[in-house]
């Protein structure tokens, strides 16, 4: 099915650009991630991410390819370390390492709980945990050890005292643990015996998967500076330092292979290799994006994959995301953990009733991310849009085209224009730390806007009687909440009982003018109301009070049918229907990922259509959120996209009527741009043009089509093959310059339905 065939209900925005940009922005930043101990058979991979906002659980069921962002609330913890049962692909039992404790899941990782609250570095589970439920963990202040599978811990002796960043198991039982002395035990915790002392506690520990018979092991020691790495070919009874071809002495991961490789990562440096215990490391960095200026470290997590005999797969992750090798690390490709279908911004038209339209902000495109999203109250009349992220950007046709308003580096964090739009001209928008700024003329000229602090601000929003009471909401990043009655020139602090915390999901009541409501939804503190405008304030019972509240929308009946809807991070999403007295949870249909936006239809009182959007894609219901379905649709893939691979010479050409304002060129015979996709459709946009030459396309490794690019007079976003299929699946489209003619192909992305 082609991409005109499907009516698209969430769109992404296309912004053209005339700079190019320092690696995505944001990062999937990757903390820690730990492939599973079956990974052969199961394909789990957990990681431990930041995707702009939070920390937050990512489960792959197909070896990293694709990603289920799950939010539980565990992750508003940096979490150091995930550990498997080695018997994970029956009881489905792992934990995870966190700044607040340990948290155990036995369904694979979709669920946790905490079962410990000291601040812990690592976890190891016996290698007869399915038999003795034995586990240990590293702590600051001890070492912990569980007999009941992980449910409860207490501490136990050691002959050298705390910290204990790492451990490691032994192949044929036996525990490593890592403190200024490495300690072993063969009695599941009950004595242990000093090895080699350290310069330090490392922050890794790799044991060779034949100890039995070459007593090796490696530590890393982490960002502290040399020597790094020091290897012990004795047990761990002595250790020499080994960074011959390390150029980073920072080294902050260590992993060992079949065959006596070794791999290893420092802050600035992908990934190291070396082929023998001793033997000279070298870098191997291809496939690898530039580093950004945004960040001093930049290398974070390694892993080996347990069929590495076979499969030859190491995962390197950090701050510019994660990377997959399946050549023993000669080459790197990224796994792109932020989807694009993840929706992060939307909004209605509207005119909704009429014309059906949603605007959904995502990721993919210009600056590959949404911050802010607003669409004109009289749309339908002047087709205007505010879009941010990299910058200000406003549309007055329906997005085809756009005016940049800001430039980076600041963030555009939120935006909002007045419900009087048409006539006062009114826009406000945040850009983080640059602070918040006002236009009084749709967005031709700008002024900062005094008393509000300089930080990151999500929540902007007008009163709907604006006009008249010239009244304004701020809810700044750890700031609580201000309000504005002079149309945003002064402000007050009308935090409350929320003094301090984040309260990014923030709307007026639609009838504040006679109700005077507000809620405010918080990070780990709930939902708070208020009925006086914001002079006082009321927590509510029924959303769990430490989750993550990330969304809220009012009923544009409010007033008369008191219906009010919640979407969180982790617990998914409420309904009230009596002004948030009560709240009943509407999860019938919805995946257990992180939500992230809930809108309500302006049209809500005959239509009773929700929408909620999350790390997926974007579900509705017809129903008031009883039940729940998602929506097919359509994803727009730019050619800079992390998941598009370039083989040969490409270059980048800049025209702001192409898809995110360029395309990728090359005229090199041979030179192939790859995309691994799973959908029903495939549709691949390009330049065509009087000079444009022609290219073969595969899909699934088969020729299917040879596309001649020519055309009298230059044309841009021209889908010039397209495919189906039967059903959604995973599939690859190659293109590959023919060099008939001579001419340039001149690639502009892709688009896929499912």
């Amino acid at each position: 099915m082609s991409v005109n065939h499907r009516r698209l209900l969430g769109a992404t925005l296309l912004l053209a650009s005339s700079s190019p940009l320092l690696g995505h922005v944001p990062h999937d930043v990757v903390h820690t991630m730990r492939v599973s101990p079956s990974f052969a058979d199961d394909g789990v991979v957990l990681a431990s991410v930041q995707l702009t906002d939070h920390w937050l659980v990512a489960r792959s069921d197909d070896g990293a390819r694709t990603w289920t962002v799950l939010g539980p609330r565990l992750a508003r913890a940096s979490i150091r370390e995930f550990a498997y049962s080695p018997a994970f692909g029956s009881d489905g039992v792992v934990f995870a390492a966190a700044a607040d404790g340990i948290h155990r899941s036995a369904d694979g990782g979709f669920t946790w709980a905490r079962v410990a609250l000291a601040p812990t570095h690592a976890v190891v589970c016996s290698e007869t945990f399915a038999v003795d439920g034995t586990a240990l963990a590293g702590t600051d202040g001890a070492l912990l050890r569980s007999t009941d599978g992980g449910l409860t811990w207490a501490p136990v002796e050691t002959p050298t005292p705390p910290p204990f960043a790492s451990l490691a198991r032994l192949p044929g039982g036996g525990v490593l643990a890592g403190g200024k002395t490495l300690l072993r035990t063969d009695d599941l915790g009950d004595t242990w015996s000093p090895l080699g002392a350290l310069p330090r506690p490392p922050a890794g520990v790799a044991v060779s998967p034949s100890f039995a018979t070459d007593a090796t092991v490696a530590v890393a020691l982490g960002r502290a500076g040399p020597p790094g790495l020091m290897l012990s070919t004795d047990g761990g009874a002595t250790f020499t330092p080994w960074v011959a071809g390390l150029d980073d002495p920072t080294v902050v991961e260590v992993e060992a292979a079949p065959g006596g490789r070794f791999f290893a990562i420092g802050d600035d440096a992908a990934c190291y290799r070396a082929d023998a215990p001793f033997g000279t490391w070298s870098l191997h960095a291809d496939g690898f994006e530039p580093l950004s200026p945004q960040s001093d470290w930049h290398y974070a997590t390694l892993e080996v994959s347990p069929a590495f005999a076979a499969d030859e797969t190491v995962f390197v992750g950090g701050f510019e995301g994660l990377y997959r090798s399946e050549d023993a690390g000669e080459s790197f490709a990224q796994s792109d953990l932020y989807t694009a279908r993840v929706c992060r911004r939307m909004s209605f038209s509207p005119d909704f009733a009429n014309d059906g339209r949603v605007f959904c902000g995502s990721y993919g495109v210009h600056s590959l991310y949404s911050g802010s999203l607003s669409v004109s109250p009289t749309y339908a009349v002047d087709r205007t849009l505010f879009y941010g992220y990299y910058g200000a950007w406003r549309s007055t046709n329906s997005g085809r085209s756009w005016v940049e308003l800001f430039g980076g580096p600041a963030i555009t964090r939120g935006s909002r224009m007045s419900p009087d739009f048409a006539f006062d001209g009114t826009v406000i928008l945040n850009r983080s730390s640059a602070g918040t700024f006002l236009s009084t003329d749709g967005g031709d000229a700008w002024i900062g806007l005094l008393g509000l602090p300089p930080v990151n601000t999500h929540a902007l929003r007008f009163s709907p009687d604006f006009a008249h009471d010239r009244t304004l909401f701020s809810a700044p990043f750890q700031h609580g909440v201000r309000k504005s009655v002079d149309g945003g020139l002064s402000w007050l602090d009308v935090s409350g009982p929320m003094a301090g915390l984040d309260a990014r999901a923030f709307e007026v009541s639609p009838a504040f003018a006679s109700d005077r409501t507000l809620m405010a939804g918080t990070i780990g503190h709930g939902v708070y109301e208020s009925n006086d405008a914001g002079q006082s304030w009321t927590k509510l019972a029924g959303v769990p009070a430490d989750g993550v509240v990330e969304s809220l929308a009012f009923s544009p009946e409010f007033a008369t049918d008191g219906t009010v809807f919640v979407a969180t991070l982790g617990d998914g999403v409420f309904r009230s229907t009596d002004g948030g007295d009560t709240w009943t949870p509407q999860n019938v249909g919805l995946p257990l990922d992180a939500k992230r936006v809930i809108r309500v239809s302006p049209d809500f009182a005959n239509d009773q259509t929700v929408y909620v959007t999350s790390h997926a894609w974007i579900h509705r219901s017809h129903d008031a959120g009883v039940t729940w379905s998602p929506l097919p649709g359509w994803i727009r893939i730019d050619d800079r996209h992390p998941s598009v691979v370039h083989s040969g010479t490409w270059a980048t050409a800049w025209n702001a009527l192409d898809f995110g304002g360029e395309v990728k060129r090359s005229t090199e015979p041979g030179a192939v741009e790859r995309y691994d996709f799973s959908g029903d459709g495939i549709t691949w946009f390009a330049r065509k043009g009087p000079s444009a030459g022609s290219a073969v396309v595969f899909v699934d490794g088969v020729a299917v089509a040879l596309v001649f690019l020519q055309a009298p007079t230059e044309e841009h976003r021209i889908p010039v093959f397209s495919k189906s299929f039967p059903t959604v699946g995973w599939h690859r489209i190659e293109v590959m310059v023919a060099g008939r003619g001579g001419g340039a192909v001149a690639s502009d992305g892709f688009a896929v339905t499912f």
